[in-house]
Parts: C-alpha cells; structure tokens; sequence
C-alpha cells in the first residue's frame, strides 16, 4: 500500500487457494506492478516479482488467482478433477456453492470470467476455457 503497487499471490499459493494442491508454500512470492525486492520479516521472506500488467489487471481478483494457478500447472490438458474444482472456486468466489444439476455454471458468470480473462496468454485462456464450458459428468479432455 504504501508504494502504491498492485500485488498478487502466485504459484503454489494459488493453487493452494483454488484447492487444486494441499501444500502449503514455504516462499511467499507476490506478482507485482512495481520493481522485483525482497523483504526479510524475522525468518520469513516475502518476495515481489514484476510482472506484465495483462496478469495483473483483471477486473475480478478471483480471476486473477485463477490465471496464476492455471500458469503454475502447466501448458497442459487440465484433468476432469481440476476443471471440477475450478468451477467449484468460481461459483464460490460469487457466494453461490452449487452447480447446475448438469455440472455447470451460471451462464453470466462464465461469461464474465472469460470476458475478464480474454488478453492473458492464449493457452490459459485455452484452459479457462476448457474448465468452465466441460460438463462434469464427461471426462474428455478437449
């Protein structure tokens, strides 16, 4: 706050967050508008990482740790299991816990998730949209 940065978590962190691992990162490392630094507080290290505005100027934060965690898995197909649990992320970002009974989310909110994510790289785009328009019964990976 006090230099004026727009930060993020990252990596490991968003997995954590999205529920697409259980581990807990050791390193906490912030993407940020502002120069890279470290900070040591006790025995903790909280490191700032510059990066492209396009990953950090989402409208919707909740996309925002999406894009990150989708980036930390990998220019890959995303298994049945993670795009279930991104959609589950997602509806729980707007307060609504449940699916339709097809395994999908709302049409708006889809909507608004890959309006907001459309200039990220194009593969993570590829995978946003592949976890938010596959039906959870399927398990194709397209």
């Amino acid at each position: 706050r006090k230099f004026g940065w727009t930060i993020q978590v990252s990596g490991n962190a968003a997995l954590n967050i999205i529920g697409l691992s259980t581990q807990v990162p050791t390193q906490y490392i912030y993407l940020s508008d502002g120069p890279s630094k470290q900070y040591q507080i006790g025995t903790i290290t909280i490191a700032f990482k510059k990066t492209r505005f396009t990953q950090l100027g989402l409208k919707h934060k909740a996309n925002e740790i999406l894009v990150q965690a989708i980036q930390t898995l990998g220019d890959r197909p995303l298994t049945a299991e993670e795009q279930h649990k991104i959609k589950h992320y997602i509806a729980e970002t707007v307060g609504n816990t449940k699916l339709t009974e097809t395994g999908e989310l709302d049409e708006t909110l889809t909507k608004r998730v890959l309006k907001d994510t459309q200039y990220v790289t194009s593969w993570i785009t590829r995978n946003i949209r592949q976890a938010l328009l596959s039906n959870d019964e399927s398990n194709t990976n397209t």
